[in-house]
């Protein structure tokens, strides 16, 4: 099997590219994601596993990410369960996709 290289240039631009990403979303500190956990705790309840599990959601997926599946569920009749719901299964696709790299 044969590669032209404009494929292997967009395909390692793409690899650039997730892996800037991925650090970007390290490059938050602790005191941003504690903040902001604290206020998803707040206004949508549930205590001191929720704010365990808004922590890692915050951090695997990024404040933008979970303030835009905040933004989707703001018309829903019980927001906290759906953010809940959106949240773990963005959790569980990031998971699968690091699983996936990681086995490369």
């Amino acid at each position: 099997m044969t590669y032209d290289s404009e494929s292997e240039a967009s395909a390692s631009s793409v690899n650039d590219n997730d892996i800037k990403n991925h650090s970007a979303k390290r490059r938050m500190n602790y005191h941003e994601v504690d903040e902001y956990a604290h206020e998803l705790n707040s206004k949508y309840g549930g205590g001191k596993d929720y704010f365990k599990f808004y922590c890692k959601a915050i951090w695997v997926l990024g404040i933008r990410r979970v303030r835009e599946l905040e933004g989707k569920v703001s018309d829903a009749k019980y927001q906290g369960r759906m953010l809940s719901k959106l949240i773990k299964d963005e959790l569980i696709i990031a998971e699968s996709r690091n699983r996936k790299y990681d086995s490369r």
